[in-house]
């Protein structure tokens, strides 16, 4: 099977063009992981994603950045017509076709275009997918587009925070690997990691589809089964990814001050480990993180820190999700100068929180606030699409978002105190700062049970 492709070392290293044939005895293919399509006439346009297994978790050591980049590569051209001329086909059709790398866990091309084209546009959509056209030149354009990208967050204080934090929280676990990698990671990327990616990627079980829009059900599936089939014949060897296994977080208190001198604002994230549905307490927690940490101005630390003290603009608790349990994060923004005091009192917030939990009132409002939201994210077939992709991509329950509202209103009182205390542990938070070292340093040491700050230059990678 192999070698019955154009696909050797031989032969790509050789041109710096890879261009692959399916041979004529392939295996009958495996079935995609998943289909998922929703009919939705309202509007003549047609939604996809289309979602590979291998994201950023994914990624390589010392190769941090391959599944993006590798990603991307698929829409640098075809076999048959140059990257400017397949955009321009995709636009007259009126359509859009685009990765996003916003998961890590996973990467997704997003396509949509006016359903009267539907039939051109798949087959355009094939052909980026099935038969790239993936040289050296375009890699070596696309990876220092990627390098000016990562160059570019450096100059994104609240981006070099989440960055930081991931990577000081997780250590060496996948869940700290930047999405667009870092500068090493990617300089390291060759022709052959992203031809290999490819094959071992794109293949009949490592790709799923969900849509929705003016199409049939049946029409879909058909055209993604046909493209699994040609895939899975193309790349045999290709494996869905294994299981990551669960990071272990240190226990008790940490700082990371991510050093940018002359700042006159800090960002500052909090945070701990989180949970996922299965949680016993997920919603109780999930109701009363609303009315803490929610985007409300009658949340707790928004009242506290911004509303009471002008510390901040912005003051909140957010979660964020994976196939496994990952993080919980508090985020304030406050001038140089505030940056201890509001630390010490979103801590002070944090731990009266789980210690005395909610009001009555409290929790009536996070309770009517959440149920009366609801139905805004799933009341159009696209952001069901965007729901159905990210219950894939963090392995929760399928109606997970339609369902939300309905758990929410089965949570009791009663219910809050115990589960705070039984998810949030306020004895082990890690706190990453970016600013002035030499005028933070000092008084974050003070903090208690933080101890002495790990300090690293803004313009270093880790």
């Amino acid at each position: 099977m192999r070698a019955a492709k154009l696909f050797g070392a031989a032969a790509f290293l050789a041109t710096g063009l890879a261009v692959i044939s399916i041979a004529a005895n392939a295996q009958p293919p495996a079935a995609p992981k998943k289909i998922q399509f929703e009919e939705d006439h309202s509007l003549p346009i047609v939604y996809l994603d289309i979602v590979s297994d291998a994201g950023a978790a994914q990624d390589p050591p010392g190769k941090l950045g391959l599944a993006n980049i590798a990603s991307r590569m698929l829409l640098r051209g075809t076999q048959r017509r140059s990257k400017t001329e397949f955009f321009r086909k995709v636009e007259l059709l009126g359509g859009q076709i685009s990765v996003d790398g916003h998961q890590q866990e996973g990467m997704e091309f997003h396509a949509e275009v006016l359903s009267e084209n539907l039939d051109r546009f798949l087959d355009l959509l094939e052909e980026t997918l099935v038969k790239p056209k993936i040289t050296a030149e375009e890699l070596h354009k696309l990876k220092k587009e990627t390098i000016g990208r990562i160059l570019d967050q450096k100059g994104d204080d609240r981006a070099l925070a989440g960055l930081h934090f991931l990577r000081f929280f997780y250590g060496n676990h996948p869940y700290g690997n930047p999405i667009l990698g870092t500068q090493k990671g990617v300089k390291a990327i060759t022709h052959k990691d992203v031809l290999d990616h490819y094959s071992r990627h794109f293949g009949g079980d490592t790709l799923s589809l969900f849509g929705s829009g003016d199409a049939s059900k049946e029409k879909i599936e058909r055209w993604f089964s046909r493209l699994i089939g040609k895939l899975g014949a193309l790349h045999p060897e290709a494996a869905p990814v294994k299981p990551l296994q669960k990071p272990v977080i240190p226990s008790g208190r940490r700082t990371l001050i991510v050093d940018k001198p002359k700042t006159t604002q800090t960002q500052i994230l909090i945070g701990g480990v989180g949970m996922r549905p299965e949680t016993p307490q997920f919603y109780a927690v999930q109701l009363a993180n609303h009315s803490f940490g929610g985007s409300s101005f009658q949340a707790r630390m928004m009242v506290e820190i911004r509303v009471k003290r002008g510390w901040t603009y912005g003051a909140s608790n957010y979660f964020r999700f994976g196939a496994l349990p990952r993080h919980f994060a508090m985020h304030l923004f406050p001038k140089t100068d505030d940056t201890p005091p509001a630390i010490a009192l979103a801590v002070q917030l944090f731990e009266d929180f789980v210690k005395s939990g909610l009001t009555q009132e409290e929790f009536e409002f996070a309770r009517d606030s959440l149920i009366n939201n609801a139905p805004f994210n799933y009341d159009t077939s696209k952001k069901r699409l965007s729901n159905a992709t990210n219950e894939y991509f963090w392995n929760f329950p399928p109606g997970f978002f339609r369902d939300f509202s309905k758990n929410i209103a089965a949570v009791n009182y009663r219910d809050i105190a115990p589960a705070l205390k039984a998810v949030f542990r306020p004895e082990d938070l890690t706190l990453v700062v970016v600013g002035d070292a030499a005028k933070l340093k000092g008084e974050l040491q003070k903090l208690p049970g933080f101890g002495k700050p790990v300090v690293h230059s803004y313009l270093v990678e880790e």
